[in-house]
């Protein structure tokens, strides 16, 4: 199962960012293909931000891991728990600066196939958090239960 839902999130990352560089080269001809669901510049300048906001938590959760870092469920290197730097305030840290990516692309390009992607993306990284924390229980045992229950999965649940 959790080769499957990996697979599901590379595959969901990779149209995201094939989405994103399509869109940046060829947005007028890609809008009229699909509809936009609004065109408002503030919006799209919010989107900005939004992925800014979502590129600067993934890199302090990239600073936090250091050597700790894996993509994906590794179940062969021993690692230690990270529950210091963003990771006070998210056991996901990483995975809520990818969810704002996911959300500032729907709003810098509002239609049908963005929000599809972001849906997508979401359901992807959720499913693999979920295996992530059962592989992390057998792992880390009590000190994880711990960490699960001072510091909520994403940033304020």
């Amino acid at each position: 199962m959790i080769h499957y839902t990996e697979l599901f999130v590379k595959t969901t990352t990779f149209v995201w960012g094939a989405a994103w560089f399509t869109f940046s080269l060829a947005e007028s001809y890609i809008v009229t293909l699909v509809r936009e669901h609004f065109n408002h510049p503030a919006i799209h300048f919010i989107g900005v931000g939004v992925v800014a906001l979502g590129c600067s938590i993934f890199i302090q959760a990239m600073i936090a891991m250091r050597t700790s870092w894996r993509v994906g469920i590794d179940k062969s290197t021993v690692t230690k728990l990270i529950t210091h730097g963003i990771y006070k305030f998210s056991r996901n840290a990483a995975f809520v600066g990818f969810d704002l990516m996911f959300l500032g692309l729907y709003l810098m390009y509002p239609n049908s196939l963005t929000i599809i992607i972001f849906f997508l993306n979401i359901v992807a990284i959720h499913l693999l958090i979920l295996q992530e924390e059962q592989h992390l229980k057998s792992v880390f045992g009590d000190e994880y239960i711990q960490y699960c229950n001072n510091t909520p999965r994403y940033i304020l649940f």
